[in-house]
């Protein structure tokens, strides 16, 4: 198979996102045009594990351009086209006749997937470092995606869809991850003259792209603190107040209305703080109980395969905090680190539980391992979320009045 690859880690990462990522917001899906080639601009928030994510909750076929230069050895070429990554040179990558060549061998590959109505997801930015803002785009995205059109003669009916990747935090710290995705531009809409080389139109198209995805991305450069507390309202306001451990959740009602920095989420934000609790308190969907009952129903067995779990874990990204200096790849060996542990828990267990005399109870035991285990992670993150929860409820009327009041007040300002 020639991405075997991709089929194996698009099989076998499922359960590690459940562990690691504490829940996925999705909007704007509607927007992606479905028997249509597609082009995603994204931001790069977070090096590798950007595509990953894009990847894994997209739920559709999707070709990833990553850095040229790490194509060089047969070896690894095989291995990064396996996963179904095309290359593509920056000018540092490589000496400009090499990379001129390679860019136009990419883009024979990129027009050949797009005549059969593939997505490929380009990172326009392109460069990555963990931190929320959105960097100046590069104009490759656009000329790219002209040179696609006149490559077809006008033909191809391509679409770019402009995408906004948040993470709440970084580190792998069981954050939550929002993706937003803007409505779809028509490429043959541009006004593309195909005689000519319509160098103003990349600019053009670079900039609109740059707002469509900044929009959509959580961080304003006013206020980072208090964008971070707008963006958790707002996904607060979609998330489900009973959830089956971990589920994508349509977030349609968030993007792009947060970042606001107004005066009444200010002021939401400084009264939590003065009655020491958080705004899913208020919001009612304070504490996973579903997570709590699973914990402490099996705690007899998961605990400690929980607990031998969080030993790999905690070894692993010790290990990484010493080796790797550079943060641009901490997150994707961090990731990677939580994938083998994941997986040898759940071989441990496996094996332990069938070798048991009663196949029923190596069924049940398996079971209540896994999910207990997770349970456990989920439980351990909302620990200060149940001790604020139980604050909250002692509160009179009033007070509590007072709270859902300003968070009211805070959800009517944000953009919308």
């Amino acid at each position: 198979m020639k991405f075997w690859l991709y089929y194996f880690l698009k099989f076998t990462l499922g359960i590690p996102f459940r562990v690691i990522s504490k829940q996925a917001y999705l909007d704007g899906l509607e927007h992606i045009p479905k028997g249509k080639p597609v082009l995603f601009a994204c931001n790069h928030p977070d090096s590798f594990l950007d595509g990953v994510v894009l990847e894994y909750f997209l739920r559709r076929k999707v070709y990833t351009m990553v850095r040229g230069d790490m194509f060089k050895k047969p070896v690894a070429n095989n291995l990064l086209r396996s996963m179904r990554l095309l290359p593509i040179f920056r000018a540092r990558d490589a000496k400009a006749s090499v990379a001129r060549e390679g860019n136009n061998s990419t883009y024979d590959e990129c027009f050949s997937l797009f005549q059969k109505n593939e997505a490929i997801l380009i990172f326009s930015e392109g460069i990555s470092y963990p931190e929320k803002k959105v960097r100046r785009f590069k104009n490759g995205t656009a000329a790219m995606a002209l040179e696609m059109f006149k490559r077809g003669n006008g033909e191809l009916d391509l679409h770019i869809v402009p995408c906004g990747l948040n993470y709440s935090r970084f580190d792998c710290k069981r954050g939550r991850i929002h993706l937003s995705f803007a409505p779809a531009i028509k490429v043959a809409d541009l006004g593309i003259d195909l005689a000519a080389d319509n160098r103003t139109l990349i600019p053009e198209l670079t900039s609109r792209l740059q707002d469509e995805v900044t929009a959509r991305v959580v961080v304003s450069s006013e206020d980072e603190e208090l964008s971070d507390f707008e963006q958790d309202i707002a996904l607060n306001e979609c998330t489900e107040p009973v959830v089956w451990l971990h589920k994508e959740q349509r977030a349609d009602t968030v993007a792009p209305f947060i970042s606001s920095n107004s005066d009444q989420t200010r002021a939401y934000n400084n009264a939590l703080k003065k009655y020491k609790v958080d705004d899913r308190n208020v919001q009612g969907s304070g504490l996973d109980y579903v997570a709590l009952f699973l914990a402490l129903f099996s705690f007899a067995v998961s605990l400690p395969v929980f607990l031998i779990y969080k030993l790999f874990w905690y070894g692993g990204k010790k290990f990484v905090d010493v080796k790797v200096k550079n943060p641009v790849f901490k997150d994707s060996i961090y990731f990677g680190f939580g994938v083998i542990a994941t997986y040898l828990i759940f071989t441990i267990v496996l094996v332990i539980a069938f070798n048991t005399q009663t196949r029923v109870w190596a069924y049940v035991v398996s079971l209540l391992c896994l999910t207990g285990m997770m349970a456990w992670i989920r439980v351990l993150d909302e620990w200060p979320i149940l001790l604020k929860e139980l604050r909250y409820l002692s509160f009179n009327k009033a007070v509590k009045a007072e709270l859902q009041d300003l968070r009211k007040k805070a959800l009517f300002t944000l953009k919308r």
